[in-house]
């Protein structure tokens, strides 16, 4: 980046993010985050994407913005787009939590209904005594942890490993002096030996005297954020690998690598736009996809839901992708469809089983992966191939995913 400081524009928001905020990607396309949002607010965007470029990896942050009653807190991504080294975009995803704010700041201040507030929250809440035995487990604890409240209460606090033991006591022992913890990182066990990603909050419960006599733990899971996380960081190590990729069947090898590798889809294909012929030509596939399909076919215009999406430059979702291509294969083999526009450069399908759906984040890191593939393969290196401009060395885009289909 030439030592510059970097500027951010917007170039694109998916449509769950404008229904949400009421904000168009034509009404913020082109403008810089205080532009968008404010000088205040504007700032403390910005602060994050120059965190995310300066650290030149994905992060993760809450952050509150004036839009809405209903859409004032969000949990953000942001990972960087590199090609050849050099940052020339940055993508994010973003999830309302504004819900849970609230309920986490009710919970805070509320201790005279305490009982009736513990059992109603959708946060999963336990009281652990001063000897580190558990006196409250609610419902949400038995739904996550899957202990039922019988066999806790009145135990020592079953979530914690023998080798975690030394840090709950620490914890324990540091909110019973009347201190707080608020959104400490750890990792817990459940009764059948699954690992979550927690956010522990904990507070100190009082008896009349004034005199610390118990904690409150509230525990948010975030383990599909943490698994998001370390989904972007591996799309960004894939960046690297693009970078360094010497011929188009390298880029597409490495394209439908990630696909099954970091996403976790078998199926998947990439073809290339032959400009002079017009046609979408075949250029890599997972060992999946040749064993399902055989030779994959040259895709004309008009003639496919791939070319539709690629004709669109927009990701297109097929539920029942049989029922439009002729395929002799069974849906417990293939159902749904993904295709995802690789710019102008070609490109990606994935298709799954009947057993498993695409969800809105696996097509939000699918968005990203193809936003990556295409500029690599068109060899751009600071160009949007939606609008056509170019940006100069220190200016990002900030894309935000962006979807439509058929469901």
């Amino acid at each position: 980046m030439d030592g510059g400081t970097p500027s951010f524009e917007f170039a694109r928001l998916s449509p769950g993010y404008e229904t949400q905020t009421g904000i168009t990607t034509a009404e913020v396309r082109g403008l810089t985050p205080r532009e968008a949002f404010g000088p205040e607010d504007g700032a403390d965007i910005e602060s994050n994407y120059r965190r995310c470029v300066e650290r030149r990896e994905p992060i993760s942050y809450r952050e509150e913005l004036d839009i809405d009653d209903d859409a004032r807190f969000w949990a953000t991504s942001l990972a960087p787009v590199v090609v050849d080294d050099e940052i020339v975009r940055l993508v994010g995803i973003a999830r309302n939590v504004t819900e849970q704010v609230e309920r986490e700041r009710s919970l805070e201040v509320t201790n005279q209904r305490l009982e009736s507030l513990v059992e109603a929250t959708p946060l999963t809440v336990l009281e652990i005594d001063a000897e580190g035995y558990v006196t409250r487990w609610n419902d949400e604890a038995e739904r996550m942890f899957g202990w039922t409240r019988d066999e806790v209460l009145g135990e020592l606090n079953p979530i914690v490993p023998p080798e975690k033991h030394e840090e709950f006591a620490s914890y324990r022992e540091q909110v019973l002096r009347g201190e707080r913890i608020r959104g400490v990182e750890i990792q817990r066990e459940t009764k059948d030996g699954a690992q979550l990603d927690l956010l522990l909050s904990v507070a100190p419960i009082r008896n009349p005297d004034g005199d610390a006599t118990s904690i409150l733990a509230v525990l948010e899971d975030i383990t599909e954020q943490k698994e998001l996380e370390r989904k972007l960081r591996a799309l960004q190590a894939t960046a690297q690998r693009l970078s360094g990729a010497q011929s188009r069947e390298a880029i597409g090898g490495i394209a439908v690598a990630a696909a099954e590798e970091i996403l976790g889809f078998t199926i998947s294909a990439v073809w290339e736009y032959n400009e002079q012929a017009d046609t979408l030509d075949p250029l890599a596939a997972s060992d999946r996809a040749r064993t399902l399909l055989g030779e994959l076919p040259k895709l004309h215009s008009g003639d496919s839901p791939g070319w539709a999406a690629f004709e669109s430059s927009e990701v297109r979702v097929h539920d029942d992708i049989l029922s439009e291509i002729s395929l002799e294969v069974s849906r417990n083999e293939l159902n749904s469809g993904l295709f995802v526009p690789l710019n102008d450069a070609g490109l990606l399908a994935v298709g799954t089983h009947s057993q498993r759906e695409f969800s809105e984040t696996d097509i939000d890191l699918f968005q990203v992966l193809g936003s990556t593939v295409g500029q690599r393969s068109a060899g751009r290196t600071g160009s949007d191939s939606s609008s056509g401009r170019t940006t100069d060395s220190t200016s990002l885009r900030a894309s935000w995913p962006t979807t439509s289909g058929t469901r």
